[in-house]
């Protein structure tokens, strides 16, 4: 049996993908990682294991508003959560809707930082995103591989 699990074991085929540009800007030092060390922040991504993968190679240096859905997520912090995440990355709400979401969600959840984190490699948040997180909160204050954080906290913003 160990001789079958030696020889089968390195050439099993998993799925695996590769890893995006985005993770270096929370494994490395740099204006990202330093910035939200920390912090309680929101990670916007289309993937969240692929979040969490960067924030353990990186050593968890962030308080990320909590995703999953333990019970101390309550059904309105879930229902904000999905919100923001949908209505951000969806790119098709007209922007007076979308500002009006986005405000709700981060005035329930309360984080201090929003950092976009792009899946793939030249990803981009929709440009109706971008100029609704601009008009609330200003030019994001780290930007690095792709990922862009926001400050949130009311005293930040413009």
């Amino acid at each position: 049996l160990a001789l079958v699990a030696a020889t089968w074991w390195p050439v099993t085929p998993y799925y695996h993908s590769a890893t995006p540009d985005a993770a270096r800007a929370l494994t490395e030092p740099g204006p990202v990682r330093d910035t939200v060390a920390g912090r309680i922040t929101f990670v916007l991504s289309a993937d969240t294991p692929d979040v969490m993968q960067a924030m353990a190679d990186g050593g968890y240096r962030m308080a990320m508003v909590n995703e999953y859905g333990y019970t101390a997520n309550s059904p309105t912090r879930r229902e904000a959560m999905a919100q923001l995440r949908w209505s951000l990355l969806n790119g098709r709400l007209p922007e007076s809707e979308l500002k009006a979401r986005v405000i709700r969600a981060i005035s329930i959840l309360q984080p201090e930082y929003l950092m976009y984190y792009p899946v793939q490699d030249g990803e981009r948040l929709p440009p109706a995103a971008t100029h609704v997180l601009a008009s609330l909160f200003g030019p994001p204050v780290a930007v690095s591989h792709g990922v862009q954080v926001w400050s949130v906290r009311p005293s930040a913003r413009p």
